[in-house]
């Protein structure tokens, strides 16, 4: 889905591709060294800064309504850890 101009995800895999895209290299590299906290406390201020002008905690609702029965927190961590295969695939 597009909101101004910008894509918003509407699975966790189509969320971890964005959030893998929008990293820097230094982001990758923490990422990959298993350094997760700025994710794991920001994933809702990095989907609203990169992707929408909009609350992200409603991102990761929406995301958790689609996958019944996960608590937002754990949508976040599957967010991550889906991103981190992402980014740990684009280095070989």
């Amino acid at each position: 889905m597009i909101f101004n101009d910008k894509q918003i995800p509407a699975t966790i895999h189509e969320a971890a591709e964005l959030l893998a895209a929008g990293m820097t290299d230094r982001e990758r590299k923490q990422l990959l060294a298993g350094d997760q906290t700025d994710f794991h406390f920001g994933i809702g201020s990095e989907i609203r800064d990169r992707w929408i002008h909009a609350d992200g905690s409603r991102i990761l609702q929406d995301l958790q309504r689609t996958y019944t029965g996960i608590h937002e927190d754990q949508v976040s961590e599957l967010i991550i850890n889906e991103a981190k295969a992402i980014v740990a695939g684009s280095t070989d």
